[in-house]
């Protein structure tokens, strides 16, 4: 099955697209897919620790992991992905079927 990874992989978070990219498509107000799946790293801090996130587009905003999140608009996921604070940023683009 085109997409299908063997049993305990990863999915693969090394998309082609740049976070430029993701970013450029979010500021354009491009179709962002239902049930995009992102992660990012962040880190607020000089040599301060280094966060992961995970964020997933669903129902138009982009739902967030961590403490005090919730859920972003685009413009506030853009200004999120745009802040010197992040580190990278990768998007899933395959899974594994595990049911």
């Amino acid at each position: 099955m085109r997409g299908m990874r063997g049993k305990n992989q990863p999915p693969d978070l090394d998309f082609a697209a740049s976070p430029q990219q993701l970013r450029y498509d979010i500021q354009a107000r491009r179709a962002i897919k239902e049930g995009t799946v992102m992660r990012f790293q962040a880190q607020y801090q000089p040599e301060g620790t280094v966060y992961t996130y995970a964020a997933v587009f669903v129902c138009g905003v982009w739902h967030l992991t961590g403490r005090s999140s919730g859920t972003l608009t685009h413009d506030q996921m853009l200004s999120k992905l745009t802040s010197d604070a992040v580190l990278n940023a990768h998007v899933a683009t395959a899974f594994e079927q595990v049911a």
